[in-house]
């Protein structure tokens, strides 16, 4: 096997090694495709099981909508701040906090006595993805090049498309089989041994980096934002089935001034020389 470019390597600061010269090894990205692969299948597996979690647990179709919905909201919120806390204080390190995060929430989703539970494990689920996800990407980019790096996006762009279908067959295998007669569980716990593998095989295999120059946080961007998807989405999803009480009213109400908040805050933090989570000018809202 020829040997692997020696990566630019990253600044030395406490806290997180410079980049190895050796680069990431075979063994380290598969780690790395587990670690994207995981998160991805989970936003699909949910969906086969979505008629036995329903009636496991008196679920309501507007909370079988949010189990689903919160993943993809929490997740989609957290992305760009993943990515700048690994530029921070280090993309492996990012990478096992995301990875025991996920796994936690994925055990308390499995072990969820009720909807209520379970949901708010799906958010905080969908919030650990996010973290995890850039830092794999950020990872490739930082530890590889040339020919190598080409391959490597290609296998990473190869298991998102894969988790489609590999969660919608591996959910339906899964929840038909009944495990013990513990129904649609197995479809979040099937993630505990995997990925507690994943993570230790992470803190192992995968070389340590960080960027140059990180961005700084946008937190107050990041809360309006995840705000407005919030007031829009619960409402949206909820309200058809509960007959649009009036908190669902005052919900959609807010998303304009959230919206538009947001946008303040954004071309605020832009005009400041900062980078915002929405850079007005690349989302069309900018001058």
């Amino acid at each position: 096997m020829t040997s692997s470019p020696r990566p630019t390597a990253a600044p030395r600061t406490a806290g997180d090694a410079a980049q190895p010269a050796a680069g990431l090894t075979r063994a380290g990205l598969a780690v790395l495709i587990t670690a994207v692969f995981l998160p991805q299948v989970d936003f699909f597996i949910v969906n086969v099981a979505l008629p036995t979690i329903q009636s496991s647990l008196g679920a309501s179709a507007g909370g079988l909508e949010l189990v689903v919905a919160g993943y993809g909201t929490a997740y989609a919120a957290t992305l760009v701040l993943g990515g700048r806390l690994g530029d921070m204080i280090g993309r492996r390190r990012m990478l096992l906090i995301g990875m025991s995060g996920f796994v936690l929430t994925s055990l308390v989703c499995g072990t969820a006595p009720g909807i209520g539970v379970l949901l708010a494990a799906r958010i905080l689920q969908g919030a650990a993805a996010g973290l995890v996800v850039p830092q794999v990407i950020a990872t490739l980019h930082a530890t590889l090049s040339g020919e190598r790096r080409h391959r490597a996006l290609g296998l990473y762009s190869s298991a998102a498309g894969a988790a489609i279908v590999v969660g919608q067959l591996v959910g339906g295998l899964l929840v038909t089989a009944d495990v013990a007669g513990t129904g649609w569980r197995p479809i979040f716990l099937v993630n505990v041994p995997i990925g507690a593998v994943a993570l230790i095989a992470a803190g192992r295999l995968v070389p340590a980096s960080r960027s140059p120059h990180p961005l700084g946080l946008d937190l107050v961007g990041t809360l309006l934002f995840a705000g407005t998807l919030v007031a829009l989405l619960v409402p949206l999803a909820e309200g058809p089935t509960i007959g649009w009480p009036p908190w669902s009213w005052g919900a959609l109400a807010l998303v304009p001034v959230l919206a538009a908040a947001t946008v303040v805050i954004e071309r605020r933090a832009e005009a400041a020389g900062r980078v915002p989570l929405l850079p007005p000018r690349c989302c069309g809202c900018g001058r």
